[in-house]
């Protein structure tokens, strides 16, 4: 949302810029001083000032009987007009990702929310809450980074929590973001995440009654993913619950073997946002801890006989716009 609100202030600025540049030139022309070159004005309207020098062809009567501005300003100001609208509409734009998943005794409808990141949809949250309330989920799961290091509203993500927390159970697992945070903040998040009544699984499991036969929901922290973390929960809940469908919550998708080999069934995932730019012919251009060309960037996977569904995610971080590459809510149906 910042990048919008820096893409606004520079094209205000741009454009009283321009106004006040094709005024000078008017000026300029009636006191038969040096001129401004007609090169600079109309470089002016191709870096966006279009409405400012359209504005002020026809308010000071400058520029109207020469076909280079007649025709070129309006091109150059109908090119950005709908390069904001493309961009805008690329980044505010919520797809619903479906899937399903087959299970013996189980049947659940999970909603995964991902890589947040302090972000409104379309300016207003309410757009994220009516999404999920429609998919009228069992259980919602966000698998990490519910505010921005670098641009932290907790307060903001908290109002968010605590109306998606009225429509199901919640869990959450941490993401790389959330750990970047102060101490001070990590503990402010954790409190809002309670306050909502949203369960943090971080390093730990729960047992999932009342959707069939019972099954356990694990959650690793994203500073506990490389390491025999997994891989001891799931002895555990073989020791203590014996057979059970087994469903992961993680931030990171890169080790996706690791998640097979310790035996879990389904895990849901963040992180790659996509590949942030999803190209024509070569796919997501890049994501972190994958580099270019990422294997996991969004949908589904499997190993033998885990799957594993990789989210888009809600927001960006270190890069600001998508392309090709809409914010995802992730459905899937557990039957």
């Amino acid at each position: 949302m910042d990048f919008f609100v820096y893409v606004i202030g520079y094209y205000i600025a741009i454009n009283v810029f321009a106004m006040v540049m094709y005024y000078a030139d008017k000026k300029k022309a009636i006191e038969g001083k040096t001129r401004i070159s007609e090169r600079r004005l109309l470089l002016l309207a191709a870096i966006g000032g279009g409405v400012g020098a359209f504005l002020a062809m026809h308010l000071f009567h400058h520029k109207t009987k020469k076909k280079k501005f007649t025709i070129g300003v309006p091109i150059w100001l109908a090119l950005h007009m709908s390069l904001i609208i493309f961009v805008t509409y690329q980044n505010n734009h919520l797809v619903v990702s479906r899937y399903e998943y087959q299970s013996e005794n189980v049947k659940c409808r999970i909603v995964q929310l991902s890589d947040i990141h302090n972000t409104y949809l379309w300016f207003d949250d309410d757009y994220i809450v009516d999404a999920v309330r429609k998919e009228q989920p069992d259980i919602i799961v966000i698998t990490g980074d519910l505010v921005d290091s670098n641009r932290t509203n907790i307060d903001k993500a908290g109002r968010l929590l605590k109306r998606l927390s009225q429509i199901a159970d919640m869990y959450y697992v941490t993401g790389n973001s959330d750990y970047l945070l102060s101490d001070a903040k990590q503990e402010k998040m954790f409190s809002a995440l309670s306050v909502a009544g949203v369960k943090v699984l971080d390093d730990k499991y729960v047992m999932l009654e009342g959707y069939g036969a019972p099954f356990a929901l694990i959650g690793i922290s994203d500073i506990s993913l490389q390491g025999s973390t997994l891989s001891n929960i799931s002895k555990q809940i073989d020791e203590e619950q014996g057979a059970c469908m087994k469903v992961l919550l993680v931030h990171e998708p890169q080790y996706f073997e690791d998640y097979a080999t310790a035996g879990v069934d389904l895990v849901f995932a963040g992180h790659a946002h996509g590949g942030q730019f999803n190209l024509p012919v070569f796919g997501p251009l890049v994501a972190p801890g994958q580099g270019f060309f990422p294997k996991y960037a969004k949908g589904e996977y499997r190993s033998g006989k885990t799957h594993m569904i990789v989210s888009a995610g809600i927001g960006n971080s270190i890069v600001p716009v998508r392309l090709f590459n809409y914010p995802e809510l992730v459905v899937v149906d557990i039957k």
